[in-house]
């Protein structure tokens, strides 16, 4: 919501000095200039000391408070900018170890159990995880690591427990049960689990906490799973008011994990509503 950026001033700089802009921005206000800095275009930081100064900044904030999630995620995000793999994915590790409880922290690290082959059964830690406190996102959570892991067979099974948890909740991981089960719900639809998409849909437009939220594309994709159920399947476009479930919208996670990872991601459903608009 607020934060700020630094840019390159090209009509202030000249064939020997840059001259840098720094400012201050909200959503709710217009850009506020902060200050400018002009310096020798020779003046160069090697990119190790960059990544030594920005890795440190992290570690400060994770030794004040070791459970500081987006701390950790800021730090393996930074390793994989600077192409430093082995790095990021002992920093996940790291993550863990402070952070055993936390969704994210689970997830990331069973997907890299998964595609290095570390454990003898590459889901256990995920699902041992779940059934210690089973819960509608942890279910949806589960649903999401075979979903990346291409086991989609696993993954309805998930879904159709998640269809049986409470959801009526107004935050879960990562967003609101309607936010998530949308996105679980159409990969279900997508993957040929019409059953499970239905009972999905139908357990989501019963909650009331999050108003009408996603309940348009939950009641399209609900008589999509009826029809198909029948015998006519039907392609379902994304619903364009409802955020796709992304994990890994600030992490390389193809680059952590070292393979391709199918997912829908912002720019992928934004090129199918366009591409589906111009049809």
């Amino acid at each position: 919501h607020f934060g700020y950026f630094l840019t390159l001033d090209e009509s202030q700089s000249d064939a020997t000095t840059n001259v840098w802009k720094l400012h201050m921005y909200s959503e709710e206000s217009d850009d506020t200039f902060l200050m400018a800095l002009s310096l020798p275009k020779t003046d160069v930081m090697p990119s190790d000391k960059i990544l030594a100064n920005v890795i440190a900044s992290h570690d400060a904030r994770i030794d004040a408070d070791p459970e500081d999630l987006t701390a950790h995620q800021e730090k393996i995000g930074t390793y994989l900018r600077f192409d430093k793999v082995v790095p990021a994915r002992n920093a996940c590790r790291e993550m863990l170890e402070a952070n055993p409880d936390e969704w994210w922290a689970v997830l990331v690290n069973a997907l890299l159990d998964a595609s290095q082959k570390t454990e003898a059964v590459p889901d256990g830690s995920i699902v041992d995880w779940v059934n210690g406190e089973p819960s509608f996102f942890r279910y949806l959570d589960l649903a999401y690591f075979y979903q990346l892991t291409d086991q989609p067979a696993k993954a309805s099974d998930a879904i159709a427990k998640a269809a049986k948890s409470d959801a009526n909740t107004e935050w879960g991981h990562g967003g609101n049960s309607e936010f998530r089960g949308y996105s679980a719900a159409m990969y279900a639809y997508k993957s040929g689990h019409y059953r499970v998409a239905e009972e999905l849909c139908e357990k989501l437009l019963k909650v009331t906490i999050n108003g009408d939220y996603a309940k348009g594309g939950l009641r399209n994709l609900l008589v999509a799973t009826q029809k198909a159920q029948q015998g006519e399947t039907v392609e379902v476009e994304w619903d364009d008011s409802i955020s796709p479930f992304d994990a890994f919208e600030t992490i390389d996670i193809e680059k952590l994990l070292g393979r391709k990872v199918s997912r829908p991601t912002q720019e992928t459903v934004r090129s199918q509503q366009e591409g589906a608009s111009e049809r």
